[in-house]
């Protein structure tokens, strides 16, 4: 089967699915429209687009407004993204930034979808896989830069199904999503490993093999197509080896007592291991040896996990094998009437139901009252966060400098370690936050830090700051 043509009857199998995916995508965008900050990275985020915007250029330095690590080298390769982050909200139109992101999630989904349609897997099957990778990526679906990646991922594994001249369009793509997210170094030793896989193929042909191995060398070069030349791609590999990893949930190791690991990865491994004893590995080894490779790395990083649902798609849909020649339910209606239902009926109603319920685990507990009340204090404040990514709500407030916040990434391993031994009360946590005079703490309500909190003199707590996640503590002079 060409890489552009497609026969009638895919595009039959395919419609049911496509709808699958959208109203997923819906529900879930439609929790972020209700509920828009999943994490606190849209805040900086938001502060990094404007400087961009104001400046014409990207900071390469963390700002006065951090005490702890100021003058720190920063490398923010989320610029792009957050160019559109600063647009949403100086326009009031979050919305519209997580529409996006909703587009762009079920875009990935679709492409992966239709490469497993287009390989020979049944409606079914391939509905269900979707439907396990939809929950297997919902930690990271939200309004984020990563997003933008997916559809990119899963558009690069479409090309190198190709054979011909579409196989440089892989240029592009590398090219745009190094703007977008460092991630995109994956995309290397997935262009190396589908080269070594087509030689070893005995269906390889001379050209298609020369082209794959010119594309070895041309992706690389395209990662350094970015206002940052050759230090994205060594900063990417620098955080594979960063001691700051083990301070950040999303570079820790799968934790299987979570809801989406369990009803969404472990079901796709599981299908995985049946797509190996069926032998799918024969007609799709590259597809088998990259999901493979992702699981592995996702079992000891989270944050793997998304590329690999995407990854997976393929053989876990082929791992059910030839199905029996049955008439597809929606065989019996015309296609325009299935996608009209679809896309104005069932779609809009996931929507809603999104809307209006919320989609469960993307609510962030901001710390928006205790900010607005300490930003309204006289004198400067030294604001330290026991959850690190609400420090960035208080950026760009004029008398309010941060300890930490979600950028995460530049700050000194020294920093991290302040942050935990202060957080976790460790001997001499006293002295330690005195050092870096701190005179301002947002600890959780209820929680452990807050009782430590409760037991400094001259530490005053403030409770009525609305905020149903947190309390405020300032430090007062006598």
């Amino acid at each position: 089967m060409s890489f552009m043509n497609a026969p009638r009857a895919a595009l039959t199998r395919f419609e049911p699915i496509a709808i699958v995916i959208a109203a997923l995508a819906a529900y879930r965008t439609g929790g972020f429209i209700r509920y828009p900050y999943a994490d606190g990275d849209l805040f900086w985020q938001r502060r990094l687009g404007e400087y961009v915007i104001a400046h014409h250029a990207i900071p390469n330095a963390l700002g006065t407004d951090v005490f702890s690590a100021a003058g720190a080298p920063w490398l923010p390769q989320e610029w792009l993204f957050s160019i559109f982050a600063a647009i949403a909200f100086d326009h009031h139109a979050l919305w519209a930034l997580a529409v996006i992101c909703g587009l762009l999630a079920a875009a990935a989904l679709a492409i992966v979808a239709w490469r497993a349609v287009r390989a020979g897997a049944s409606t079914g099957p391939v509905a269900l896989v979707v439907f396990f990778a939809a929950i297997c990526i919902s930690p990271t679906f939200a309004p984020r830069a990563e997003i933008c990646a997916w559809p990119l991922f899963a558009l690069a594994l479409l090309v190198l199904d190709a054979e011909g001249p579409v196989l440089w369009s892989l240029v592009p793509i590398a090219i745009l999503w190094a703007n977008l997210h460092a991630s995109v170094a994956i995309l290397v030793p997935i262009v190396w490993l589908n080269a070594a896989i087509y030689a070893w193929s005995s269906r390889h042909n001379a050209a298609g093999l020369r082209t794959r191995l010119l594309l070895c060398i041309a992706v690389p070069l395209a990662m350094l197509c970015t206002p940052f030349g050759i230090r994205l791609p060594i900063y990417a590999f620098e955080l594979l080896h960063s001691p700051i990893r083990a301070y950040i949930s999303q570079w820790s190791p799968i934790n299987f007592e979570s809801v989406y690991i369990r009803f969404g990865f472990l079901p796709l491994a599981v299908l995985l291991v049946v797509a190996l004893f069926r032998r799918v590995w024969k007609t799709r080894p590259f597809d088998v040896a990259l999901a493979v490779v992702l699981a592995l790395l996702s079992v000891f990083a989270i944050r793997n996990t998304a590329l690999f649902a995407l990854a997976v798609t393929v053989p876990a849909s082929l791992a059910f094998g030839r199905l029996k020649r049955t008439r597809n339910f929606f065989d019996r209606f015309h296609p325009a009437l299935v996608a009209a239902v679809g896309l104005l009926v069932v779609v809009p109603l996931f929507g809603w139901f999104g809307v209006a319920l919320g989609s469960p685990g993307i609510q962030w507990p901001g710390p928006f009252g205790s900010v607005q009340h300490l930003a309204a204090q006289p004198g400067e404040h030294r604001l330290f966060c026991a959850e690190y990514s609400w420090c960035s709500v208080a950026l760009g407030e004029p008398n309010i400098r941060i300890f930490l916040d979600g950028r995460a990434d530049p700050y000194p391993a020294s920093v991290w370690a302040a942050h935990f031994a202060i957080t976790k009360a460790l001997p001499g946590w006293q002295a330690l936050m005195a050092s870096y005079g701190v005179n301002a703490v947002i600890a959780w309500r209820g929680g452990f830090f807050e009782s430590q909190m409760q037991t400094l003199p001259r530490w005053r707590e403030i409770t009525d700051t609305g905020d149903p996640c947190c309390v405020l503590f300032v430090k007062t002079r006598r």
